[in-house]
């Protein structure tokens, strides 16, 4: 399974805002985001899924390891690193569920890892279904994508643009930088600022590029992204050295 994930919760809320206007109510996961720790007390965290609609609501429980390749693509492998109760949910009209998790991979992690909790709804099965009509209304099967996090205490992330260069677009030069996590935690830019020279000339690039490009970009432990920005005006075209400095959030 692949998606891509630029602020992913994000492109979830906008997508679930588009939906919940025909639906009416739907049924949550919260948290949306969850850090567990490899050993102690931290291996163990719950999450809960409320149902608001008037009706039942079967969903069922997964959680995938998560992997983001260098230009942004998300694939999810099915692991055994975590237990889960329950993974099968039948839920009342306006009643929560409470689900159990805990992590029982490696005890002694040099570095996070990272992983979905996915919570989606399955149709529940019928004795007959009604003939459709243009009075029937629309059904909408939702899916929750959170994300957890399992990190060491000590854990911490350092970015850093490890090349920068031109390329030739069909919208012209434009600058493209390999970013690099070489860090233990997970890193999500936050007001993002770059500095970049070619031979004697330097440039701040413009705040409104870096941030359409950079900001809210979640860069995985060990993770690279290859992003590109608009070529800053008056830098010689040729070998650039840059800066980036950026908040880290988690």
């Amino acid at each position: 399974m692949k998606t891509h994930p630029k602020t992913p919760v994000a492109r979830l809320t906008a997508l679930l805002a588009l939906l919940l206007p025909l639906t009416a109510a739907a049924f949550e996961l919260k948290p949306m985001t969850e850090t567990f720790e490899p050993s102690g007390r931290g291996v163990n965290r719950t999450f809960e899924v409320r149902n608001d609609l008037d009706e039942e609501v079967a969903v069922t429980m997964t959680i995938k390891a998560r992997s983001v390749a260098t230009d942004g693509t998300e694939t999810l492998k099915d692991t055994a690193d975590f237990a889960m109760i329950p993974t099968q949910i039948l839920l009342k009209s306006k009643s929560a569920q409470v689900v159990r998790v805990r992590w029982q991979g490696d005890s002694k992690l040099g570095s996070e890892r990272s992983y979905r909790i996915i919570a989606e709804q399955v149709p529940l099965k019928r004795a007959a279904a009604r003939p459709a009509g243009p009075s029937m209304a629309i059904k909408m099967i939702l899916r929750f994508g959170g994300t957890i996090y399992v990190a060491p205490v000590q854990a911490a992330a350092d970015v850093v643009v490890a090349s920068a260069g031109a390329v030739q677009t069909a919208q012209g030069t434009m600058l493209e930088l390999l970013l690099e996590n070489r860090g233990t935690r997970h890193a999500i830019l936050e007001q993002p600022s770059l500095s970049v020279k070619a031979g004697e000339v330097s440039r701040q690039v413009s705040e409104a590029d870096v941030s359409k490009a950079l900001a809210g970009e979640n860069l995985l432990a060990g993770a690279s992204r290859r992003v590109r920005l608009p070529w800053p005006s008056g830098l010689p075209v040729g070998p650039v050295d840059s800066k980036l400095n950026a908040t880290f959030l988690r």
